[in-house]
């Protein structure tokens, strides 16, 4: 390994930090261990654990940003207005656009261990379009309203 460039601190966390949140998002937290963020980032174990105690506390951290970036998301969607259904509809669609995004944080809150799905290839996650569409329906005036309790929604 090189001898890494020397960072000011703060510039080095945010490298780490930007660092992990690709291979977290690339690997899930089962699968992504401390030693491969040190060889990205080109710097030596001590370095990464004088920024984080561990693992955890880095993916905690990723993860308050991730719910910083949403919730200004939704803060401004909503201040350009004080009708209240438009104000809902903004916020929905924030929190659409947020869950498109691809290192958003619900992406890579689990490991590919249990429970998640090995295999993502082409055409295999239908998410993003199913989201796009119930936030269509949900939005629409009226699409919903006639529906009996515990009814199924309707779909455009």
């Amino acid at each position: 390994m090189a001898a890494p460039a020397r960072l000011p601190r703060a510039e080095r966390r945010g490298q780490l930090l930007e660092v992990a949140r690709v291979v977290f998002a690339a690997q899930g937290y089962v699968g992504t261990s401390m030693d491969e963020i040190t060889e990205r980032a080109d710097v030596s174990k001590p370095v990464v654990y004088q920024h984080f105690g561990g693992k955890q506390e880095l993916f905690l951290e990723l993860l308050d940003a991730e719910v910083e970036r949403l919730r200004a998301l939704i803060v401004e969607g909503t201040a350009s207005t004080q009708d209240n259904r438009t104000r809902a509809r903004s916020a929905v669609h924030a929190v659409f656009r947020y869950m498109d995004s691809p290192t958003s944080a619900h992406r890579r809150e689990g490991g590919r261990g249990r429970g998640e799905r090995a295999v993502a290839g082409p055409g295999r996650d239908r998410g993003p379009r199913r989201r796009r569409v119930l936030s269509r329906a949900a939005l629409r005036p009226g699409v919903n309203a006639r529906r009996p309790p515990g009814a199924r929604p309707r779909l455009p």
